[in-house]
């Protein structure tokens, strides 16, 4: 990247930020980075930060979006968190902050995409750690990771839910719908914007809620993919959006999912 070029997309990144400079981040070249976007998010944060340092995240830049509870101060506290505040308008900007970020420090590298509530999991998970996967992927010939949203739950009302800062998130919330998810291709907003990957995985517990009048009965053909590429059985599953940021990504890995705190 040339100097005129990094210089105008820092200039952008202040605008949509909305602030005066941008901190021009160090990244090691076998650093993974997990890439998040945060608001008022003090309470998941400590093990969302737990779980992924665990896996091998050794490099986090959080977009604090004017959080008022602590999670600025407490994110400062990380050695490991690079911090960029902002008071713009989340559901106008989200995209543009992500791709200014990878576009100005992410480049050519792997990088995960998690929000607090979720956990990045792959196969092999308690001992084979990020790097080794994203190993695997390389060796493979992947540039992105296909990822399941999986919906975790607890066996009570949800207002009962008592989570305690730094207790597991599995430990609150460890059932999930292991049936009714639909392989479809991917449309709308999302299929004009976004030309990877070429299909979604829709249902679960948000779709049997909320949704489940609008869509269709799953077919065969979901019923062989969920069975035998995505296979969500059990209680706690083994395998959040994550991929090699170029341009352009024509292969996927389908090795892992996230995993959602509802």
């Amino acid at each position: 990247m040339s100097l005129d070029d990094r210089s105008s997309l820092f200039e952008k990144s202040r605008e949509a930020f909305q602030v005066t400079a941008i901190p021009d981040i160090s990244i090691t070249e076998d650093q993974i980075v997990a890439l998040v976007i945060a608001h008022n998010e003090v309470t998941r944060l400590p093990y969302f930060l737990e779980h992924h340092r665990r896996i091998g995240i050794r490099q986090f830049i959080v977009i604090d979006n004017d959080s008022t509870d602590g999670t600025g101060a407490y994110l400062d506290a990380q050695a490991d968190v690079t911090r960029i505040h902002t008071k713009a308008s989340y559901k106008e900007n989200k995209s543009v902050w992500r791709q200014l970020i990878c576009d100005l420090f992410l480049q050519e590298r792997w990088v995960l995409f998690p929000d607090v509530d979720e956990l990045f999991w792959y196969p092999g998970l308690s001992k084979t750690s990020i790097n080794r996967f994203t190993e695997y992927l390389d060796q493979s010939g992947y540039q992105g990771v296909f990822t399941t949203m999986v919906d975790m739950y607890a066996d009570g009302p949800v207002q009962e839910i008592r989570y305690e800062p730094s207790t597991p998130f599995l430990e609150s919330c460890p059932y999930f719908d292991s049936s009714g998810y639909r392989y479809v291709p991917l449309k709308g907003a999302d299929g004009r914007g976004y030309n990877v990957p070429f299909r979604h995985l829709y249902g679960g517990t948000r779709e049997r809620l909320f949704h489940h009048t609008s869509k269709r009965k799953p077919n065969r053909l979901d019923k062989f993919l969920l069975g035998t590429v995505f296979s969500i059985r059990s209680k706690n599953p083994k395998p959040a959006w994550g991929g090699f940021w170029t341009e352009s990504c024509s292969r996927w890995s389908r090795k892992a999912c996230r995993v959602s705190i509802r």
